[in-house]
C-alpha cells in the first residue's frame, strides 16, 4: 500500500540527518539491524504478487530511551521509489509516555498508531517479523526492496540508515510469446518410370504386337492409373520424353523421339480417359539416347574395340552425336557396334509431381477424407494473425466440428492472442505436435510454472528453453543451449550475460551485457537484475546502463 506522508516524513527526516548530524543512531554507534533470510530473491506470482516474509532483527541498545523506531519498506524500480509498503513502529518506553501525554492534553492523533508493534525490552535486542504482499506494475521487470529506519523522538534530529532486504525478478517478461503455426500444403508426390517399346523403324505410332510392346504399356498404365485418375489429384508437373536411336542425324532422331513422345501421351489419354485439362498439363519432350549405351553395352559385352568407341566419344564430346556418329561409322567394328549394340527397343519415360489432400486423422479421432476447406482456413488464419487480425482469425477457425491438429493448434494461437490463455492451454492439450508442445510450454512459462514449462521446452533449442532453465538454476543446461544458438539479439545476448554471470565467466559477462543493452528496456532491467549484484558497482557497469 501507498504511505505518501510516511514517505514525506523520511525524506524531511533525512535531510535532517545530512543537515544537522545531530544525534546518536544505530548506524553512527556502529550497530545495524540484520534481515533475515539475507538479501534473498523474489519472483511474483501468476497475478505478478511478491511476498515479502523476512525478520528484522534489531540490536541492544539500538535507539535511545527517547525515541521511536520506525522502519519503512520501499519497492524500487529502475533505483527509483515506485511504492511504500506497510511501515513497523516500536516506541521507546519514555517516548511512549510522552505520546500519550500529548494526546491526552492535544487530542493529537498518531498516524503510526497502526503500525506499532509491542515488544518486551526493547534495549535488549529484539526481532520483528515482517509479512506483506506487494504487486509489482506492469512495466517492472527487477528490482529490490529496501527499508528506510529512522528515530524520531529527540525533537531536533533524525537517525537514518538503510537496509537492503531483497531482490526481485520476473523471469516470464523475458519469455518470447511468439508462438508456433503450421502452414499446411497439400502432401507432394514425385515420381518416374519408363517403358521400352518397339517401333517400326523411323516411324512413331505405337503397335501391340511389336515385340514385348503390350505388357510394357500395361505396367505402365498400372503405374499411372492412380496417379491420373485421381480427381484428389493436383498435378503440379507431368513430363513424357521420347528416345531415338543414336543412328542417323541428330535433327531427325530428336523430332521422332518427340513424335514417339506424342504418341505414348495420345495412347495414355484413349486408355485412361484423362481429362482435358488434365491432358493439358502434361507435356512432351525428347531426349537424345546417344552413343554412350552403345559404349556400356560393348564394355559389358567385353568387345576389344569399346577403347576405340570411348575415346570418341571423349574426344567430341561437345555439341550434338553427329560428329561422334561420322568417326564411329569408320571404325573397323562398325558393322559389329550396327549389328549387336544399337539398341532395337526405344525408351519412353515420365516424370510426374502431384499433390494430393489425403486423409487425416483429426483431435478427437474422427477421420477427414477431404481436409481442403480446413488447410486454406489454417493458413489464412496464420496470414491473419501475421498481420494482428486476431479476431478475424479466431473467427475464420472456430466453427469446425473437428479439428486436424495444425489448424487446432492455429485456433489455440488465435485465444491467446484474444487475451485467452486458458482456453489456449486447453485447446494445445488436446493436440500432439512439436509446435503445440512448445506452445503449451511458453504459455506454462508466462504464468510461471517453471517446471512445468521446462518439460515441454526441453529440447527445443530456443531462448525461451534457456530462460526457463535459468529460473529453474539449471545454468550448464541454459549455457548449452544458449552456445548451440546462432541468434545474436539484445534478448539473446541478456541471457547469456546471465549465464556468464551465474558461472562466474566475467571476461564473456561484460561483452553480452554490451550488447544487449542496446536495447533501452533491457539495459532498464539490467540496473535491478540480482545475479548482476556483484558488478554493480564497477564503474564498467554503470558505464553500461547508464
Amino acid at each position: 500500500m501507498k504511505n505518501s506522508g510516511i514517505l514525506l516524513s523520511v525524506m524531511m527526516c533525512t535531510a535532517c540527518v545530512w543537515l544537522l548530524g545531530g544525534c546518536a543512531s544505530g548506524k553512527s554507534s556502529g550497530k545495524q539491524i540484520l534481515v533475515t533470510p539475507e538479501m534473498y530473491v523474489l519472483t511474483p506470482d501468476t497475478n505478478r504478487n511478491l511476498c515479502v516474509d523476512v525478520t528484522f532483527h534489531v540490536p541492544s541498545h539500538y535507539f535511545s530511551k527517547r525515541s521511536r523506531l520506525i522502519i519503512v519498506p520501499q519497492f524500487l524500480v529502475n533505483e527509483k521509489v515506485s511504492e511504500e509498503l506497510t511501515p513497523l513502529v516500536v516506541d521507546a518506553p519514555i517516548y511512549e509516555k510522552k505520546l500519550w501525554r500529548k494526546k491526552v492534553a492535544q487530542s493529537y492523533q498518531d498516524p503510526y498508531e497502526a503500525y506499532k508493534q509491542k515488544t518486551d525490552n526493547v534495549f535488549a535486542g529484539f526481532e520483528l517479523p515482517y509479512q506483506e504482499t506487494v504487486t509489482m506494475p506492469c512495466d517492472a521487470h527487477t528490482g529490490r526492496i529496501r527499508a528506510i529506519v529512522t528515530e524520531d523522538g529527540c525533537g531536533d534530529c533524525t537517525g537514518l540508515d538503510t537496509i537492503d532486504i531483497a531482490s526481485f525478478r520476473n523471469w516470464a517478461t523475458l519469455i518470447q510469446d511468439t508462438l508456433a503455426l503450421v502452414w499446411m500444403e497439400p502432401k507432394v508426390h514425385e515420381g518416374k518410370g519408363e517403358a521400352f517399346l518397339q517401333f517400326v523403324i523411323n516411324r512413331h505410332d505405337i503397335r501391340l504386337e511389336l515385340g514385348d510392346n503390350r505388357s510394357q504399356l500395361e505396367s505402365l498404365i498400372s503405374a499411372l492409373r492412380p496417379v491420373l485418375a485421381d480427381t484428389l489429384a493436383v498435378i503440379k508437373d507431368f513430363r513424357i520424353y521420347g528416345m531415338a536411336s543414336a543412328d542417323g542425324p541428330y535433327g531427325f532422331n530428336t523430332a521422332l523421339a518427340r513424335r514417339r513422345a506424342e504418341a505414348a501421351k495420345k495412347w495414355l489419354q484413349k486408355e485412361l480417359a484423362i481429362r482435358p485439362e488434365l491432358s493439358a498439363r502434361i507435356s512432351v519432350d525428347s531426349r537424345p539416347e546417344g552413343w554412350l549405351p552403345v559404349y556400356h553395352a560393348m564394355v559389358a559385352d567385353g568387345h576389344p574395340d569399346s577403347l576405340s568407341v570411348k575415346q570418341i566419344l571423349m574426344r567430341y564430346s561437345e555439341g550434338n552425336d553427329d560428329v561422334q556418329e561420322y568417326y564411329i561409322r569408320r571404325l573397323p567394328c562398325w558393322k559389329d557396334i550396327r549389328d549387336r549394340y544399337l539398341q532395337k527397343d526405344r525408351k519412353v519415360e515420365y516424370t510426374y509431381i502431384y499433390t494430393s489432400n489425403e486423409s487425416v486423422q483429426a483431435t478427437d479421432g474422427t477421420q477427414i477424407s477431404s481436409p481442403k476447406e480446413q488447410i486454406e482456413a489454417n493458413n489464412q488464419a496464420i496470414l491473419y494473425l501475421r498481420g494482428g487480425q486476431f479476431e478475424q482469425s479466431l473467427d475464420l477457425l472456430k466453427d469446425f466440428e473437428h479439428y486436424i491438429p495444425a489448424v487446432m493448434n492455429t485456433l489455440a494461437v488465435s485465444h491467446f492472442r484474444m487475451d485467452n490463455a486458458r482456453q489456449a492451454e486447453a485447446l494445445l492439450c488436446q493436440v500432439e505436435l512439436p509446435e503445440a508442445r512448445y506452445n503449451l510450454g511458453v504459455l506454462m512459462a508466462l504464468k510461471g510454472n517453471w517446471q512445468e514449462a521446462y518439460r515441454l521446452l526441453k529440447g527445443s533449442g530456443s531462448v525461451n528453453e534457456a530462460v526457463v532453465a535459468l529460473s529453474l538454476d539449471y545454468n550448464k543446461e541454459a549455457k548449452s543451449v544458449m552456445d548451440k544458438l546462432a541468434d545474436k539479439t539484445p534478448l539473446a545476448e541478456y541471457v547469456r550475460a546471465l549465464v556468464a554471470a551465474r558461472l562466474k565467466d566475467d571476461a564473456v559477462f561484460w561483452i553480452h551485457l554490451q550488447n544487449a543493452c542496446q536495447n533501452n528496456g533491457l539495459r532498464l532491467r539490467a540496473t535491478g537484475e540480482p545475479d548482476f549484484e556483484k558488478y554493480r558497482n564497477e564503474e564498467m557497469f554503470r558505464e553500461i546502463i547508464k
